[in-house]
């Protein structure tokens, strides 16, 4: 079991990351004409250490689904970062954002209930059907505005939406 300190500390670190990221967010959302490439890079290396952090504390006690649903819907965020950079479409910005803003609310709610299995198992389940809706609206919207590019394979998705049922 992992020591309550540890993890409180993983809480603390991870809700000022999150608050972080939200602010990040904001501003992706109100995308102007420019490309934010450097705000996409910081949102992706910022969801990139929430999910190495709960990768790790993961690893510290194998088979703590609470720490593996941060870490999977921090996988699915850094991937998307990494994919808007790559489209480089400045009118799905806002899309992306979006996704991320309702995203970061559901991680936020899974690092505080972290104590609590059962809450978070329902925290996760409960988000797991609208995540996979807003991942397949998604994903029609990027490969319309940029030309064909996917977000990921379903293959991915499936086995990332896997880990949240646990």
């Amino acid at each position: 079991m992992l020591d309550k300190e540890i993890l409180t500390d993983f809480q603390t670190e991870t809700a000022t990351l999150l608050a972080e990221l939200s602010k990040v967010v904001e501003q992706l959302e109100e995308a102007s004409d420019t490309f934010p490439a450097a705000q996409l890079a910081e949102f992706s290396q910022k969801i990139d250490r929430v999910m190495g952090a709960a990768q790790t504390m993961s690893s510290l006690e194998a088979g703590h689904a609470g720490l593996e649903r941060i870490g999977a819907i921090a996988q699915i965020c850094k991937g998307l970062g990494y994919k808007a950079l790559e489209c480089k479409a400045v009118t799905l910005v806002p899309l992306f954002a979006a996704f991320w803003a309702d995203t970061l609310d559901v991680l936020a709610e899974l690092v505080e209930t972290l104590g609590d299995d059962a809450a978070n198992k329902a925290k996760a389940a409960a988000f797991a059907s609208v995540l996979q809706n807003r991942l397949t609206w998604l994903s029609g919207k990027v490969q319309a505005g940029s030309g064909g590019v996917e977000l990921q394979s379903q293959l991915e998705i499936d086995k990332i939406l896997a880990q949240l049922g646990k």
